[in-house]
């Protein structure tokens, strides 16, 4: 470069430098559009922003940037506090602005807040962009709102931002975790036209998604056409339809899926394009590894061990899944829960499997089953969901994961007790189906829906015992200010849940609560402590953890004392954490005490015995 030669960013920084000069030719063309086209303020906004001074693009890229992160640490008042410093110094907002505002709202849950800033951004003539749309569209998959999802997908496509792998991959993510299977099919065809090249996690959530639905067919034509393009990235795909195939009674194909899952895996692990991972991916990776080893080997232990089962008995062991509508005020029915096993988790395939008459025979047969358990009012027996249950004590777990922990606990409480499972996600709930018809736990039932909304529908005083295993703490960050913040951010645990907890137990039923958070558990008993309804129990030859509070923290694992069936079991999220060095554990013991039971939400109708 000569040396009296500028840098082309220099010269740009004195070009904008000069003041306001008058408009260039596309600016000028950009002005008539906005006289001209509806979507004429969305192209002025994107060449407008570029003409104000170096120092206020500066400023608001500065103040961008702590609304950014205010929105990773979920600190909600400190960004709305900046944007409203942004329009105080008269800074016009950008995009970015309002990407990063929904990006918060959506991280503490807060839906009609990212909705509102998404509106501003919209009316101030921003074009959001596909970040912010992304951002938005997360916030509705999280909260099971799928329709909301593809609405904005829909209005996404029609305001001229065509999504990118990322928006594909977000929607389908929802699929999966949701049961949207016709969605999901959906969505991958028209991938094409979006000119969308599908990575392996597009395939791993669609393919996971026809399988929980037992869309057998749909996803072998599928995973032929990808052939080798994915390489050793299907072999898990594979185990999916190993297990799909082995709920639709076809033993057969379920062995020729998992000998071809184990041949694929042998390609190794890394990233697609061959290059290396980084060192807390590959970990995470290897683990992910390990635990589809154990589901493959489960799944070969009952291949072996275990004979085909019939349609018919097949069916009706789909009457242990309760599946609550995400929204809607329809009152509970049992032609609710026949609609959700259809949507989500293969009701249809398993029908049409059968003779015409048979199929309308025992799909009234399913009805009625699921009409014994619920009453009109919408009220759930639970202990009627599996046979000989009703006289047995009722056990529940709430947001149970994967369900490795309750099935080995169903599994060692058979003949004593009858289990429950409540868990918003269904792919969740669909593993704990599976992982409970491998091990042959049938004194279990599966309930999927939002915790705090499954509990106002259980029979008051029914349950014996309630677990709650590593309750996600309301900010995921292991800090007290995080855990002491003013903003309201959604989690399990509210005071609400716990009163919703307090009436379905029996008189001198048990709450447990077990996690690696000491400081979130200290939290928790500090508000125990201060309801009324709950007394401290006993949980045996524990170290306890000094503490001003009525309710103690005990350090260690819970055992039989605290009604745990089988003390050993672990889950995936208890594996996870100790192979991340997170090896303390704590738990809060109490049980419903109806002696302090003076000073309860009327609403909870709570009635002292």
């Amino acid at each position: 470069m000569a040396a009296d030669a500028k840098p082309s960013s220099e010269k740009r920084t004195l070009t904008h430098s000069r003041g306001r000069s008058k408009p260039g030719r596309r600016e000028r063309e950009a002005l008539r559009a906005a006289q001209s086209s509806p979507r004429g303020a969305l192209l002025q906004s994107r060449v407008l922003p570029g003409r104000a001074p170096k120092w206020q693009r500066d400023r608001l890229v500065r103040l961008n940037q702590l609304i950014a992160n205010h929105a990773r640490h979920k600190r909600a008042s400190d960004a709305r506090a900046v944007f409203a410093q942004i329009v105080s110094e008269c800074l016009e907002p950008s995009a970015r602005t309002f990407g990063s505002l929904v990006n918060m709202a959506v991280r503490i849950g807060d839906l009609a807040q990212s909705q509102e800033w998404f509106d501003e951004c919209c009316r101030r003539g921003i074009d959001p962009g596909v970040v912010t749309y992304t951002s938005l569209i997360k916030g509705f998959c999280e909260a099971g709102l799928m329709r909301k999802a593809t609405r904005t997908l829909e209005h996404m496509t029609r305001a001229g931002t065509p999504p990118n792998l990322r928006t594909l991959n977000t929607v389908l993510r929802g699929c999966r975790r949701h049961g949207n299977v016709a969605v999901a099919t959906t969505l991958l065809r028209r991938a094409r036209t979006w000119k969308i090249n599908p990575d392996v996690t597009t395939y791993d959530y669609v393919v996971a998604t026809l399988c929980q639905g037992l869309r057998v067919s749909c996803v072998r034509r599928l995973l032929t056409r990808l052939g080798p393009k994915c390489g050793h990235g299907t072999a898990h795909l594979w185990t999916y339809v190993a297990e799909a195939c082995l709920l639709s009674g076809d033993r057969l194909s379920a062995r020729r899926a998992l000998i071809r899952s184990e041949a694929q895996a042998l390609g190794g692990c890394g990233a697609p394009d061959g290059r290396d991972l980084p060192v807390s991916t590959a970990e995470f990776e290897a683990f992910k590894k390990l635990e589809l080893d154990r589901r493959a080997s489960l799944l070969r232990s009952h291949l072996k061990q275990h004979s085909s089962r019939s349609a018919r008995s097949q069916v009706m062991s789909l009457c242990r899944l309760f599946v609550l509508p995400v929204t809607g005020s329809e009152q509970l029915s049992a032609r609710i829960f026949v609609r959700g096993l259809a949507a989500s988790f293969g009701l249809r395939p398993l029908l049409r499997r059968l003779h015409r008459r048979s199929s309308r025979v025992l799909r009234a047969a399913v009805s009625a089953r699921f009409g014994a358990i619920v009453d009109v009012s919408g009220t759930l027996d639970l202990r009627r969901a599996c046979r000989g249950g009703a006289k047995l004590p009722l056990k529940l777990e709430l947001c149970s994961g994967d369900g490795e922990w309750i099935c080995a606990q169903a599994k060692a409480d058979a003949g004593h007790a009858q289990w429950a499972c409540v868990e918003w996600r269904r792919d969740r709930v669909f593993k704990t189906y599976f992982r409970s018809f491998l091990t042959g736990v049938s004194n279990l039932c599966m309930v999927s829906g939002d915790a705090a909304r499954v509990l106002t529908h259980i029979a008051p005083g029914s349950v014996d015992a309630t677990f709650v295993n590593f309750p996600e703490p309301p900010v995921w960050i292991h800090s007290k200010k995080s855990l002491q913040s003013d903003d309201e951010v959604y989690h399990l645990l509210t005071e609400r849940t716990l009163q919703l907890i307090h009436r379905s137990l029996k008189h001198h039923g048990t709450l447990l609560i077990h996690s690696d958070n000491g400081a979130y558990m200290q939290r928790l008993a500090d508000q125990l402590s201060a309801m009324e309804g709950f007394s401290p129990s006993s949980p045996g030859d524990t170290f306890r953890i000094e503490s001003s509070s009525r309710v103690p923290v005990w350090q260690g694992s819970p055992g039989v004392e605290c009604q745990v069936a089988d003390p050993e079991a672990s889950s995936y999220f208890d594996r996870l954490w100790k192979n991340g060095r997170f090896v303390k554990r704590f738990f809060l013991y109490v049980h419903r005490d109806d002696k302090r039971c003076d000073v309860l939400s009327s609403d909870c109708q709570i009635i002292p015995k």
